[in-house]
Order: C-alpha cells, then structure tokens, then sequence
C-alpha cells in the first residue's frame, strides 16, 4: 500500500491507471468485479468482487475435470454489463488413447451484477459425437 501525504484519510489507496489489458470489469452501483478474459478472479491480481470499497472474492476458478479450458473470446458488450465468455475443452490424455480431443466441447460463461449481487451462468454443449463424461470444478 502507497501512502499519500495528501490523503484524505488513513486509509486512501491510490489508484493505478487503467486495468490490465487482460481483464474485463462489471460494476452496478457500488458493487464491481474484475475478472481475467477466461471469466476466472485470480488471486493476488487486483481481481476480485468488490462491494462499497471492500473485496469480498478473491478466487474463484473453473476447470474441466482439473484443466483450464482454453479461451476462444470475451467481451463485456457495448455496456459493459455483462461478461459473456467461450472457452472450449484442451486435449484430454488417457492411459492409451484421448479421452477427448481438444475442442469438442464449448462452454459459455456469463456474468452480471445485479442488487449487490453477481450472477454468473456455465453452459456446456457437447459437439462430439460420442458422450463425454466430466467433472465441472468451480473453486
């Protein structure tokens, strides 16, 4: 933390300018949150949810089963209220063979702010042509 000797207060946290370029901001009111292009808060990176100055979220990742998917895009839309995210699935190794190969799924994130609250949604569709069986971890 940088102190100021012409803070208002004890507490004055001066600001950095600008977000990293590979970040992606919501905010509703006094709440807002940072996220990393892939939808994922990073801990130690200034991501979180923030509410009237105090960040309540720290970390909170996806993964298939224990992988990080791979970015296909995000943007938070013209208004900057919703961050929409498309990843899809990476290679999948097994004992002899692929279990799946990368790109079969595509998994949407979506996320708002709302009333102080954050929303976020995960679909997963399938595009292969063989079931897949997997775990959806959320950290």
């Amino acid at each position: 933390m940088k102190v100021v000797a012409d803070a208002p207060d004890a507490y004055y946290i001066v600001a950095e300018t600008g977000l990293d370029p590979e970040t992606r901001a919501l905010k509703d009111g006094e709440t807002f949150g940072v996220f990393d292009v892939f939808g994922d808060i990073s801990a130690g990176a200034g991501q979180g949810l923030y509410h009237d100055g105090t960040r309540h979220l720290s970390l909170c990742q996806l993964r298939l089963t224990g992988h990080r998917p791979f970015l296909l895009g995000s943007s938070t839309g013209s208004g900057g209220h919703v961050l929409t995210v498309h990843l899809t699935n990476p290679d999948l190794p097994g004992d002899r063979e692929l279990l799946w190969p990368k790109g079969v799924m595509h998994v949407r994130r979506s996320s708002f702010l709302w009333d102080r609250t954050w929303f976020s949604r995960v679909s997963i569709v399938n595009h292969g042509m063989a079931a897949l069986s997997l775990s959806l971890d959320l950290s």
